[in-house]
């Protein structure tokens, strides 16, 4: 086993100094203050990263490692990429209803840092400054820093935002449910609407009396439908010959009981106005 380490050692001193250095930060941030990290190194060679004292066994892809005084040094090989994972505690201090975040960054050309904090959080101050953004599940601290550095951030905590992620089915389920009860409202009173019938008053059923067989079936169909009907629907429901139907029409027309509105292709047969203020 010694002779493991002091070959890995070994190699690790051989390898040529890092270039083309840069870490991307991925550090989500519980409300108990532990945190996971998610590191991305993108160059080649020999890299040391400051780790937190609580971390002793981190996972590390796509390199090699050894413990180092202050974290570790992660050696990447061809192909300039490596990850580290890991979580800790230590990255976080609280002093009565106030937190703070800090951490220490690698000494690398380029430091991309994403702090997701819990969605209540309330930002206070950041150091250096920070661009703040919010989604549905974090509040996020983003910082693009050049060389070794310190980030910190002092936030609280209002009151817990409502989930509606939580309530999404339900809601969506609730809302087809009262469209269709909507609908299914309107419909039926449209359907009563045409279906009601014109009252026969007095002086309507004494006209109706003077009206030969064809002029009662017609008054009587219009009556029933609110005191209109297309043309065509007139004849079917009739069941008159198109030669009867027409002198019908014609008969009730000039008796100033209906009147044919011409304005389309299929004509529209309706109650005068006469008529209908019979009582």
């Amino acid at each position: 086993m010694k002779k493991a380490l002091t070959a890995l050692l070994m190699l690790l001193m051989l390898l040529p100094a890092a270039h083309a250095q840069s870490a991307v930060y991925d550090i989500i941030v519980e409300e108990n203050g532990d945190s996971a990290v998610i590191l991305q190194i993108e160059g080649k060679g020999t890299f040391n990263i400051p780790l937190p004292l609580d971390v002793s066994n981190p996972t590390v892809k796509g390199g090699l490692y050894l413990q180092a005084e202050n974290g570790i040094d992660v050696s990447v090989p061809n192909t300039e990429k490596a990850m580290i994972v890991y979580r800790t505690s230590l990255l976080t201090s609280k002093r009565g209803e106030q937190w703070t975040f800090d951490t220490e960054l690698p000494d690398l050309e380029s430091n991309e840092i994403t702090v997701s904090l819990p969605p209540n959080a309330i930002i206070v101050a950041t150091e250096p400054s920070g661009s703040i953004s919010q989604d549905m599940k974090y509040l996020k601290i983003n910082w693009n820093l050049e060389g070794n550095d310190t980030i910190k951030a002092v936030y609280t905590f209002g009151e817990e935002p409502l989930d509606i992620t939580r309530y999404d089915t339900f809601l969506i389920i609730l809302i087809a449910v009262m469209v269709f009860v909507i609908f299914f409202l309107v419909f039926l009173l449209v359907k009563r609407g045409k279906g009601k019938p014109q009252k026969m008053d007095k002086a309507k059923q004494h006209i109706m009396k003077t009206l030969s067989k064809n002029e009662a079936i017609l008054l009587s169909l219009l009556l029933e439908n609110e005191g209109g009907l297309k043309r065509n629907k007139l004849e079917k429901q009739s069941r008159l010959a198109k030669s009867s139907l027409a002198s019908t029409l014609n008969s009730l027309e000039r008796k100033n009981i209906i009147r044919v509105d011409k304005t389309y292709t299929v004509h529209y047969i309706e109650l005068t106005d006469w008529f209908k203020s019979l009582k």
